[in-house]
């Protein structure tokens, strides 16, 4: 059996840039591709199993994409995953 491949599609990971605040929400930036899906999760504490997904998947159309988060008064750490 032969194999070929003719083009690999590389899909680069989001990279968080420098969020946004305003009165009540923080808005969370990030590189993006156009037509890729990314989710936007955080987690209280870093611990590898709490990461929690917020609601909305987002759609890059250009080259960074974004997110509103409500701010809150207890630390959140963020992530954003490519959804395949």
């Amino acid at each position: 059996m032969i194999v070929s491949v003719s083009e690999v599609l590389v899909v680069p990971q989001p990279v968080l840039l420098t969020p946004e605040l305003s009165e009540v929400d923080v808005r969370l930036i990030w590189t993006a591709s156009s037509n890729r899906i990314y989710r936007l999760e955080f987690n209280p504490d870093l611990n590898p199993t709490n990461w929690i997904i917020i609601p909305g998947d987002v759609t890059g159309l250009s080259n960074t994409a974004s997110k509103l988060n409500a701010l809150t008064s207890s630390n959140r750490f963020y992530r954003v995953r490519v959804v395949p």
